[in-house]
């Protein structure tokens, strides 16, 4: 699923600054699995991995933040490297926002929480069960980052959608390239 939504997404925010541009390739949906495995990677880590498995988790961290970097010089040091920073952006943000609004089991188990105090509606301190990313000390409420992730989502989609069919509903879809939205 994270798949889907991460290429998905990814293909959806790139054409809301390249309308009609055609899409050719898994690049969206390899930093989709970026964004997911970072994510993952940093619940883990945030709420005290095994001290096995830290090491393995840190590196691939390291690693995805490295494939990220590399795309961004390539893509600003090509005059037409925008449609691709923008689309793999839109699909790493994707994977990760998936990973924080649906909360899919990790390794076979569910995401781990930490303790953490935050407002109640009363406007009291509550414990409540908290995200952890990296650190215990960068802990956030569940449904306040589960809500923010999900808004992320939303407003990719529809800014696409009203880049489609307000802002460019007069331009023919296939009018920069192919689409599958010619008539």
């Amino acid at each position: 699923r994270v798949a889907a939504v991460a290429a998905a997404y990814g293909a959806l925010v790139g054409s809301v600054t390249c309308f009609g541009a055609m899409f050719e390739g898994a690049s969206a949906l390899c930093f989709g699995l970026d964004g997911a495995l970072l994510g993952a990677c940093a619940l883990l880590l945030g709420a005290g991995a095994e001290p096995s498995l830290r090491g393995f988790l840190e590196v691939r961290g390291i690693y995805v933040m490295i494939h990220i970097g590399i795309d961004v010089l390539r893509g600003c040091g090509s005059p037409g490297g925008t449609i691709g920073n923008v689309a793999h952006f839109g699909g790493f943000i994707g994977g990760l926002c998936y990973v924080l609004a649906v909360l899919p089991d990790l390794g076979g188990r569910e995401v781990p929480t930490v303790p953490c105090l935050a407002k109640g509606a009363n406007g009291r301190w509550d414990q409540v069960e908290c995200l952890a990313f990296f650190s215990p000390r960068y802990a956030f409420p569940m449904e306040q980052v589960q809500r923010w992730a999900m808004l992320v989502l939303a407003i990719g989609a529809v800014a696409a959608l009203l880049n489609a069919f307000v802002v460019h509903r007069r331009a023919h879809a296939s009018a920069d390239g192919y689409s599958v939205l010619v008539k």
